[in-house]
């Protein structure tokens, strides 16, 4: 028996017969035949011929709108498949679509990203990822209102030097269920049906390339000067453009937002440049593609700041196609599953290296613009941390790292076993704790294997940081790096392992906090202050549009408010994090668009001179000891108690009180000398060094409780 594919999709269509169907050549299937034999391999010997006689963009034309011939009602999903050859893999490529009124999309399988608007197309790079041979392009559409649609296209360059193009018509299969396997090559799609065309007469604009073409040839003619040496602003207020949005990828979108925004006096940019989409080959970097939309920035008179992307499949972004043959590379779970974010271990010297080169090229490219500072987005909240929904990470990288690092704070077996409790014969058989959350409120966990997890996770995040931050500096000695952080303080800082943060801020030159809406805000400002004690500037995100929303917070009232106190707390920037991408979107709410640019027009205010009244400094500090919060990981209550008393003093605002922690004044404890008080709400917990730089320092210590009852091995005092 002999199993054959019907036909291979190459402008024309045929059955498993050889008959002709309609549009273009499509694989339908496969069938098992045994006779008659000849004129199946004959079909098959002629298909192959047409693809190689009439290349794929002699015969994909200008995309339509396409849709079931079927009714599909409001909610309903719909799955599409469309079949295409390659003579040879891909050097670039872009797939863009749009769908009436929501799509999922996919390649070969892996999935590319979404599109939630009709009226904005999203392109995805699909660069390296048509593979020789047959591919399969697959979406998911759901139609939120009266009529669905799906219109799409594409254009990969191929290694052999064709540039191959596809677009949607009436050659693409649509079927109404959902089967396993539907977005594969190898999936029996006999059963679907063709789609109908022609239901709409809206086209896409100009192709991506085509857009690009037009950018950079209006650029050679009006070159954009760098103005790295002209003078800054003192402040700065500012919005985040991601590279997965639309409103960046689309030139014309992306200029009309750069009017919005400077019309309404923002001054700085920030966007995030993904590893992947850089350096596809080793030691090969091609910025050119954002070079094209950074040079419209300057244009519109904005500063920079650049975060470089290092996420996995979050948002559609992919680390380089090289490096995701290397599993060991990714974090894992306790119990060994792949991290479902395909987010990086921290725990790898070679990887870390990479990287840190990488950061390097981004500087050495951008030396002579004017960016303000470069970060880095690690976790899959984009910060550099662990993630704030488990504990990671147990990948084979950080088993080693941190056997390593016991071997090196105990010297022996026999140490370690007396400190752990434990009957180990070599340091082979260490292995990484899981801690348990929550701990009981009042109970303290002093397991001293889970305080050497959290010792060895600072260490971690330590060396990776300042490996990366060395590595911007070796692109540009001048480069300004920044440390950003989410939850600084809270239940989560366990699992995030970000307590520890000031012991890594000593390799940043800007400490970058990013508080939640439902936050107390001035305690979150005013532990990002303690950064400045350390000589540090210090920057603020306001957390994504969709938290606000999640937490019923008024983000209209939010943004100017939370722009004065974070000025007012001495931050130098303030940024959004992607409003722009659902305030001026083609479709948004026109009276919410009016409310975003009223609220906008608000912060930006605060650029004025003497708009902000800095108060004086502090005289009095809450303490927060570190390893109290991470030995109630999970309960939340001692920073309840926290937050109470910080309030108790900050009153209605009209008195600025720093927050200190161990890592801010153990390192230096001179710092201490500049308060009168410092308060210790609650530290049943406090490490060795850090008491004893209190009980020396000769500042007043209110403490309503008692306090310092035990270090951080659970010795009690």
């Amino acid at each position: 028996m002999v199993r054959l594919y019907h036909t291979v999709r190459c402008g024309g269509s045929f059955d498993s017969e050889g008959h002709t169907l309609r549009g273009a050549w499509n694989i339908m299937g496969t069938q098992d035949c045994t006779f008659p034999l000849v004129p199946q391999v004959l079909v098959f010997l002629l298909t192959w011929l047409g693809v190689c006689l009439f290349p794929l963009s002699a015969f994909a034309s200008r995309p339509v709108w396409i849709r079931p011939s079927t009714s599909w009602g409001r909610g309903e999903v719909r799955y599409f498949r469309f079949l295409f050859p390659a003579d040879s893999p891909s050097r670039k490529g872009w797939i863009k679509a749009s769908a009436d009124d929501e799509f999922e999309a996919f390649l070969n399988g892996h999935p590319l990203g979404c599109g939630k608007a009709w009226e904005v197309a999203v392109t995805f790079d699909v660069s390296t990822r048509i593979r020789e041979g047959l591919n399969v392009l697959a979406f998911r559409v759901v139609n939120r209102k009266d009529t669905g649609g799906l219109i799409a296209e594409g254009e990969f360059v191929l290694s052999s030097g064709e540039t191959a193009r596809i677009a949607t018509d009436s050659s693409w299969k649509v079927q109404h269920q959902l089967e396993d396997g539907w977005t594969l090559l190898d999936f029996d799609d006999q059963g679907w049906t063709f789609v109908e065309t022609g239901y709409s007469d809206q086209r896409f604009g100009p192709s991506l390339s085509e857009k690009e073409e037009l950018m950079r040839a209006e650029l050679e003619r009006n070159p954009v000067s760098l103005p790295r040496t002209s003078p800054r602003p003192e402040l700065f207020v500012g919005e985040t453009f991601r590279s997965q949005n639309a409103v960046w990828q689309d030139v014309e979108q992306l200029r009309r937002v750069c009017d919005i925004l400077r019309d309404m006096r923002f001054n700085l940019i920030s966007i995030d440049i993904p590893w992947g989409k850089v350096e596809r080959e080793p030691g090969q970097y091609d910025f050119s593609a954002f070079d094209l939309r950074i040079h419209e920035l300057l244009r519109h008179g904005f500063c920079l700041q650049i975060k470089v992307n290092f996420l996995g499949s979050e948002g559609g972004q992919r680390h380089p196609v090289w490096l995701d043959r290397k599993e060991s590379l990714y974090k894992r779970s306790s119990s060994g599953k792949r991290d479902q974010n395909a987010t990086l271990t921290y725990a790898s010297e070679e990887l870390n290296q990479r990287m840190a080169k990488f950061c390097a090229a981004v500087a050495k490219h951008y030396r002579d613009y004017p960016v303000i500072n470069y970060s880095l987005l690690s976790s899959v909240s984009g910060e550099v941390e662990y993630h704030h929904a488990e504990y990671q990470d147990y990948s084979e990288p950080a088993q080693d790292q941190f056997r390593r690092w016991v071997t090196t704070r105990y010297g022996t077996v026999d140490a370690l076993n007396k400190t752990w409790g434990t009957n180990l014969s070599s340091f082979d058989e260490v292995a990484l704790p899981v801690p348990q959350d929550p701990v009981p409120d009042d109970k303290f966990d002093f397991d001293p294997t889970i305080v050497d997890f959290f010792r060895y996770r600072e260490f971690c995040l330590d060396t990776y940081f300042v490996t990366l931050a060395q590595g911007f500096r070796e692109g540009d000695p001048n480069a300004q790096v920044a440390l950003t952080v989410g939850h600084v303080l809270s239940q989560e800082c366990a699992r995030r392992n970000t307590l520890s943060a000031f012991r890594w801020l000593r390799h940043a030159d800007w400490f970058w906090v990013d508080p939640a809406p439902t936050d107390f805000y001035p305690i979150r400002i005013a532990v990002g202050r303690a950064c400045q004690l350390l000589g540090k500037r210090l920057a603020v995100e306001l957390d994504g549009l969709y938290a606000y929303r999640r937490d019923h917070a008024d983000v209209f009232e939010a943004f100017p408010r939370q722009t004065r106190l974070s000025f007012e707390g001495r931050a130098e920037m303030v940024t959004t994090a992607n409003w722009q991408f659902a305030a001026y979107g083609p479709s948004f709410d026109p009276p919410e668009f009016d409310r975003f640019g009223e609220a906008h027009r608000g912060m930006a205010a605060f650029l004025s001179p003497g708009k902000v009244q800095v108060p004086d400094t502090a005289t009095d500090a809450v303490y927060i000891s570190k390893w109290t919060m991470f030995a109630t990981h999970g309960n939340g209550k001692a920073w309840k108690k926290i937050e109470e008393y910080y309030k108790s003093l900050y009153g209605d605002g009209d008195r600025l009180v720093d927050v200190i922690t161990d890592d801010v004044f153990t390192a230096s404890p001179a710092v201490l000398a500049r308060y009168k008080r410092i308060h210790v709400p609650y530290a049943p917990v406090v490490e060795k060094i850090a008491w004893d730089a209190l009980r020396s320092s000769g500042v007043e210590l209110v403490a309503p409780d008692p306090w310092g009852s035990f270090d951080e091995l659970g010795n009690q005092r």
